[in-house]
């Protein structure tokens, strides 16, 4: 009768072949003696016996449906759009204002008919903004209580609704045409100052405001340029929800395909500045949950 090690001795070879048999691996085996435990090295390194794989394995698999978009993917590469998003998106104009904000800093122009370019870059700005609010982003929230908190936002359809879910199972609707005041802040040692302010402080937050009648919105975002850009683009979105209900004064939920030509009346709505660019800093009482419950 065979001993144990007498048939582990005879499956081994079969073992050692079945691996032999794969071209990526190439196997080792650190042990001569019967009956004790081999150690398998796999490498990744072909030796120059075995051919050479005609695809390398950290090599990344274009058919491979089961990997996402890098998150830190670079803004120059274009996104995908399903051809709804790109209709929603071409629907997307710039509200008629008497004075357009100003592009950020890091925007380039070339020399000549700078305005036209101005206004087309910021077209361009707006409508990559309204398109990714309306698929949804998530943004750091500052609350009443200096606490930090990531909270899903999202416009619906009509461009006049934004919609927080804080993730506790409450969502929270906000009407933008009930938007009192938008303007931007900085956060430095747990000190809240206008952005005229000058700090030498390295550890420097910039927040948007979004006031509303009773509540406001902090938005943290750790960039200036990335602040500004929040900034423009939500108040145009804010300009565009009031200019379009006050052309259509009577009429329900709008959707932004078959949205009515927008008209130049209330010029004085057009020159109240909404953008506030000395604002009295006050403790953001940050957001309430208006949830009730159906007994209430």
């Amino acid at each position: 009768m065979a001993s144990a090690s007498d048939r582990s001795g005879d499956e081994e070879p079969g073992l050692w072949s079945l691996l032999t048999l794969f071209p990526f691996c190439y196997v080792q085996s650190s042990a001569s003696v019967v009956g004790e435990t081999k150690v398998v090295h796999l490498r990744s390194d072909v030796p120059d016996h075995l051919p050479k794989p005609s695809h390398d394995l950290a090599e990344h698999d274009t058919i491979d449906t089961t990997l996402g978009p890098s998150r830190n993917k670079p803004k120059s590469q274009p996104n995908l759009m399903t051809p709804r998003q790109h209709c929603f998106k071409e629907a997307v104009q710039l509200p008629k204002l008497l004075r357009y904000p100003s592009l950020p800093k890091d925007f380039f122009m070339e020399d000549g008919n700078e305005e036209q370019q101005e206004k087309e870059l910021l077209l361009k700005m707006f409508q990559d903004f309204a398109l990714d609010m309306h698929r949804g982003r998530y943004l750091t929230q500052l609350g009443s209580n200096q606490d930090y908190s990531v909270i899903h936002c999202q416009v619906m359809d009509d461009l006049q609704t934004l919609k927080v879910d804080q993730g506790n199972g409450c969502i929270i609707e906000f009407p933008l045409t009930g938007v009192s005041k938008v303007y931007r802040i900085v956060k430095t040692d747990e000190r809240l100052l206008s952005t005229s302010t000058t700090t030498t402080s390295v550890n420097v937050e910039h927040i948007v405001v979004v006031e509303f009648m009773r509540r406001k919105l902090a938005f943290v975002f750790a960039e200036v340029a990335e602040a500004q850009r929040f900034l423009i683009c939500i108040e145009l979105l804010i300009r565009r929800a009031q200019e379009t209900r006050e052309a259509n004064p009577l009429d329900g939920p709008l959707r932004v395909q078959a949205a009515a030509p927008q008209s130049r009346s209330s010029p004085g709505r057009l020159v109240r500045p909404l953008l506030s660019s000395s604002p009295e800093v006050k403790p953001i009482t940050g957001v309430e949950c208006v949830c009730k419950h159906p007994d209430e």
